[in-house]
């Protein structure tokens, strides 16, 4: 029986401690971004992986079958049921805290999606040229937002007896933005919503962001549950008043909103 092929990865962490982590309240726009890479087993096992390799570094596994963005605007989006991101903590970063004993910070992530389109037309293998992605993901006080435009190096490697071929996939970033507000419940900011009745039913929510902090819309169905669900990827401010739209459907129950801003 053929095994997955384990690929082990190594980082200028020295030692993680688990406790009372609290990085410092901040965004950064890291420089240079550092590299991505995805890891595709013939026997199916995906891992994603990106970072710099010295300050954070995130890993996605359990991954979920694509599906295409029902907006049109991604060709695929692939969802990592699980993933962690790591932050070191060392002077010069953003979030470094020198009052932590801890070497790093761990963040368990509920899910890591990343977001892929060929600009040229959807291919069957979307790493076959160049390529558009969007990596994302946000727990509690955490949100990412990386991106890359390119044509990534895409290495094959054979089967054995002992383990199936695989597909690697690596390239540089070109962005990484990672902001940690200073509560467990960011502050809201003001929505506007508007029905949409032409076409496909839905809401537009609008508001007044500022430049270059990450937004995140979520909703729920009921208040006193208080079980807000992340509404698509962050969305980065510009300055200028943005939008964006929910699809609702047929029969749909009452829905309530908000949008959690990070410095």
């Amino acid at each position: 029986m053929k095994r997955p092929l384990l690929l082990i990865t190594c980082t200028l962490f020295a030692a993680s401690f688990f406790g009372n982590a609290a990085p410092t309240p901040g965004c950064a726009d890291l420089t240079p971004p550092g590299s991505w890479s995805s890891y595709l087993s013939d026997g199916g096992d995906r891992y994603f992986e990106l970072g710099d390799g010295v300050t954070y570094a995130i890993s996605g596994f359990g991954f979920s079958p694509a599906w295409a963005d029902g907006t049109g605007q991604w060709d695929w989006i692939l969802q990592y049921r699980g993933a962690q991101l790591s932050l070191a903590n060392v002077p010069g970063t953003s979030w470094y805290s020198s009052s932590d004993t801890n070497l790093s910070f761990e963040i368990n992530l509920p899910s890591l999606l990343v977001k892929l389109r060929n600009p040229g037309g959807p291919s069957s293998n979307p790493y076959s040229g160049h390529l558009e992605m969007e990596v994302a993901g946000h727990a509690g006080r955490f949100i990412l937002l990386a991106t890359f435009a390119g044509t990534p190096s895409v290495t094959y490697v054979p089967e054995t007896p002992e383990s199936w071929g695989y597909t690697l996939v690596t390239a540089s970033l070109t962005s990484a933005r990672i902001c940690i507000s200073a509560a467990e419940a960011p502050g809201t900011t003001p929505l506007t919503i508007r029905g949409l009745f032409g076409g496909v039913p839905g809401v537009e929510l609008s508001w007044n962001s500022h430049t270059n902090r990450l937004y995140q819309f979520q909703s729920c169905a009921d208040l006193s549950a208080s079980d807000w669900t992340d509404l698509g990827s962050p969305i980065r401010g510009t300055g200028t008043r943005q939008s964006a739209c929910e699809p609702i459907s047929t029969g749909t129950a009452s829905r309530f909103y908000r949008l959690l801003e990070f410095p």
